[in-house]
């Protein structure tokens, strides 16, 4: 009965093991991807940034479009956002979706170093996010935040070890309503009853 036990023990261990690496770490072909991978992403969400730009700096006044009137026609709080703070926002999102790009070629020789990089980077981006939807709030039910996109698509573009996805993607989810009572304390009504909020 000792030996069969010592037997079972020493045969679940590096099960466990492997089981908790796999929860802290990526296998090593995915890890040879994470300069590319990153890079991708930068330039995805860089381009994103870079249309917004165009679209409310140059498309808008050709087509003869104002954001202050169209949003007070129609009540969407996120073009009174633009000029300020929306622009400034942009210029800030492509300006990290360069940097985070250039980092990741300087340092893929570190794919773990990269994939904390690519980890930062999204933080960065849905913080950005959330600061624009929100700075004048519009709480509505049912409308699902921009902010699962995020959580979604970089995970998909961008392999994390599962652990660092997750804590990752709980802290993206509470930036909705972190950047809702930041627009409280600057003095924005919040319409909504706490059912809404909550």
């Amino acid at each position: 009965t000792l030996i069969s036990s010592c037997s079972t023990s020493r045969l679940s261990t590096p099960t466990g093991t492997a089981t908790r690496s796999r929860w802290k770490t990526l296998p090593p072909d995915m890890l040879q991807q994470a300069c590319k991978r990153v890079r991708i992403m930068g330039i995805t969400i860089g381009s994103m940034w870079s249309l917004a730009l165009i679209m409310n700096n140059i498309v808008a006044p050709l087509v003869g479009h104002d954001h202050s009137v169209y949003a007070h026609s129609h009540a969407d709080y996120m073009m009174k956002a633009w000029p300020f703070p929306g622009m400034w926002i942009a210029i800030a999102g492509l300006a990290g979706s360069v940097l985070t790009y250039l980092a990741a070629r300087w340092l893929c020789e570190k794919p773990k170093t990269v994939i904390n990089l690519g980890l930062g980077f999204q933080i960065y981006s849905a913080a950005l996010i959330a600061a624009l939807i929100h700075w004048y709030p519009q709480i509505t039910s049912g409308r699902i935040s921009w902010l699962c996109i995020v959580i979604l698509i970089h995970p998909a573009v961008v392999p994390t070890p599962p652990i660092k996805t997750l804590i990752v993607s709980l802290l993206i989810a509470t930036m909705d309503p972190l950047a809702v009572w930041i627009a409280h304390l600057r003095g924005n009504p919040i319409q909504a009853d706490a059912f809404t909020l909550a």
